[in-house]
């Protein structure tokens, strides 16, 4: 009997068994051991990165809310920089330590990302640079994030980090970047990696292949522009432009064929692009045309060089891109500069001018969490300026009460200085030149003189010498030194004219046209141009992020991402 309650009981551990009623017994759950738990839990951590990885917070935090225990903050950081929530990545990333990074490549590349969300690329590089992988899969992972945050680094900082490297490893990454980067098509980068990695055969740049070298471009593109008629002259620069990317690009492997649409209509010169063979397309420039062409619903893919605001243009399509010089790219990155330079209440100050409006709702809209706009000042004219500032400011408000006290105490003098209001920490500068300078001197004759003020392209139409001080943001061809620009200053003479941005316009076009592929195949392919760095979003709308400086003496000094002036 012994025997058999013995086996009985043996057997109840196994299936369940019943009780001593009869009631069945659920079986117990194994017992796993705590090496095969770590395992299990490194498996579901890494489950949740590949799911951060690609894209997917909402999955990423699911897992990791069915993990327990010490040793995920490094999870952590990486949600909260997929929320958005920079600051605490940061946090996280700082808490952590540079001890942290010794031989964790996540670490590392996480590191750099968010340096890169704040918009410091140049360190984000570095970061990865000091990196030392050892590992095959380490140094390819290692050297794909590098081309992804290099390719977003300005020429004149790659200058300046490659003079100053501390390795010849390193000061080979930044030399090279920066010729890479200047590189106009694909042909012309895959003959420069070919070269530079038969010179340089065991640096890490050479054993990761860049992205978007096998795209071939366009072999015979029509370019349509009006070159006739009342938008010749914008249209003229636009093509010097394209010409100027054409051969600065190397030896010529393309046709390129120029159709007039001042003499002629879309609809005619489309079907003759067709009939040229042509395999891409480039324009046109008028917003009616851009227009007429989204009806013509184009099978070659196309780089219109406007943008129209219609339903139609809103779903997007692969094959028809829209670039233009927008002002609100310009809003955009005005939110995100004051964002990331931790500026909580604004003030902006705008006239009643379209462009001026336009960006204004672009910045509002884009404003990141925590930063509050308090106050919008228009601008009728430069004769009202002092008086709006003033207003804005609480200005009316603080003389108002010295107006109250001396009514309470006739007959004593009472020392009273107006004050502003105290809750504003940046203004916003949507003006033209004239109104900006106005701006300037208002904000110093009602004692705002040292409030930071951020202004866009307009306000340096007319030159930078009243705007001491002020952060600018405009394509990186006006404020900074470019070895492109100075190639082509002789053979193009028209580019230092007004029409400045348009040239630089016609430059970004031909680079975008021979990497439409590889821009459409992710939203973090970059391109640096040199209207600003360029991407394409999911709408089919050419992204572009302009430059920042802050004016010195009447000329530019770079404004490092990031990095706010105080």
């Amino acid at each position: 009997v012994l025997t058999l309650a013995v086996v009985a009981g043996c057997q109840s551990a196994g299936d369940g068994g019943q009780d001593a009623t009869g009631a069945p017994v659920a079986a117990a759950p194994p017992v796993l051991d705590p090496a095969t738990l770590a395992m299990e839990r490194a498996r579901r951590v890494q489950d949740a990165w590949a799911l951060l990885d690609a894209g997917d917070v909402a999955g990423a935090q699911a897992v990791r809310d069915g993990l327990a225990g010490n040793g995920l903050e490094l999870l952590d950081a990486g949600l909260a920089l997929g929320r958005g929530d920079i600051d605490a990545a940061a946090e996280t990333v700082r808490s952590l330590g540079a001890s942290a990074v010794t031989g964790n490549l996540r670490f590392a590349l996480l590191r750099a990302d968010v340096a890169a969300a704040r918009g410091d690329h140049a360190a984000a590089v570095a970061g990865l640079i000091a990196f030392d992988a050892r590992a095959a899969s380490d140094v390819l992972a290692l050297g794909r994030a590098i081309w992804r945050h290099g390719t977003r680094v300005q020429g004149y900082r790659l200058a300046d980090l490659g003079s100053r490297a501390g390795s010849v490893a390193e000061r080979a990454w930044w030399r090279f970047l920066q010729t890479y980067n200047e590189a106009l098509t694909p042909a012309r980068q895959r003959t420069l990696w070919s070269g530079w990695r038969q010179g340089h055969p065991d640096h890490p740049a050479a054993l990761a292949r860049p992205s978007g070298l096998d795209e071939r471009g366009p072999q015979r593109i029509a370019v349509l522009l009006p070159l006739s008629g009342p938008l010749a002259n914008a249209g003229e620069r636009v093509r010097d432009g394209f010409l100027a990317g054409y051969y600065e690009a190397g030896p010529p492997t393309q046709s390129i064929v120029f159709h007039d649409t001042g003499a002629a209509p879309v609809d005619a010169l489309y079907e003759e692009a067709m009939a040229d063979g042509a395999d891409a397309i480039v324009g046109p420039l008028s917003k009616e045309n851009v227009a007429r062409m989204w009806d013509l619903d184009p099978i070659l893919p196309t780089v219109t060089l406007n943008t129209i605001a219609t339903p139609a243009a809103a779903a997007g399509t692969p094959r028809l891109v829209q670039f233009a010089l927008a002002v609100e790219d310009e809003g955009r990155a005005l939110a995100r500069r004051l964002g990331v330079d931790g500026r909580r209440r604004i003030l902006v100050f705008r006239t009643r001018a379209d462009w001026s409006e336009r960006a204004a709702v672009a910045l509002e809209t884009n404003l990141p969490d925590g930063v509050e706009l308090v106050d919008t000042g228009v601008f009728p004219d430069v004769k009202e300026v002092t008086s709006v500032v003033g207003e804005a400011l609480g200005i009316e408000e603080s003389q108002a009460r010295q107006t109250a006290l001396a009514r309470l105490f006739p007959g004593v003098e009472v020392a009273f200085t107006a004050r502003r209001r105290a809750d504003v920490h940046a203004v916003v500068a949507l003006l033209d030149g004239a109104h900006a300078d106005s701006l300037a001197a208002a904000l110093r004759f009602h004692y705002a003189a040292g409030l930071p003020v951020y202004g866009s392209s307009q306000a340096l139409r007319d030159g930078a010498r009243g705007l001491e001080g002020m952060r600018v943001c405009d394509m990186p061809w006006r404020l900074y030194p470019s070895a492109l620009k100075a190639a082509l200053q002789d053979p193009f003479p028209a580019m230092a004219d007004t029409a400045e941005s348009l040239f630089a316009f016609g430059v970004d076009a031909f680079r975008i046209v021979n990497r439409l592929s590889w821009l459409a195949g992710s939203r973090e392919h970059r391109i640096m141009g040199a209207s600003g760095t360029l991407g394409l979003g999911p709408d089919g709308l050419v992204q572009r992020e302009p430059a920042w400086a802050v004016v010195r003496g009447g000329d530019f000094q770079p404004l490092l991402p990031g990095r706010p002036l105080r």
